[in-house]
């Protein structure tokens, strides 16, 4: 595994247990074509300055599946760990829908639906 982290506050507190995080950022990756088996990004779609380019290279450096978790920022302040976090989740930029993106290719893209409750339900 393979981690990228352009931040370098962010480095300093990857734990030294996991795979070091590479200084980069997802719109240049500095990966070679079809280098790796599958890529994902979970929450950062809304720090990229180009979410096109981002998506592009993160298919560039892979063979197979790309997986794009993120949310609708919206919708943050509705989620029930939305208090216990402080606000600190708050996302910083406008909604991203992958699948509507020029970046990808129709016949390699597909965005299933995923229902995610937005209240806590105890047990």
């Amino acid at each position: 595994m393979t981690a990228v982290e352009p931040s370098l506050a962010m480095r300093a507190q990857h734990p030294a247990q996991l795979a070091t995080a590479i200084d980069a950022v997802a719109e240049d990756l500095p990966f070679a074509d079809g280098q790796f088996d599958a890529a994902m990004t979970l929450f950062s779609v809304h720090q990229w300055s180009d979410v096109e380019a981002g998506l592009r290279e993160m298919r560039r450096v892979t063979r197979g599946p790309v997986a794009v978790l993120t949310c609708d920022p919206a919708r943050v302040r509705d989620f029930w760990l939305y208090e216990y976090a402080g606000g600190t989740a708050t996302p910083s930029a406008k909604p991203v829908r992958p699948g509507a993106s020029s970046a990808t290719s129709p016949a390699r893209t597909s965005t299933p639906p995923c229902a995610a409750p937005w209240a806590r339900v105890p047990g």
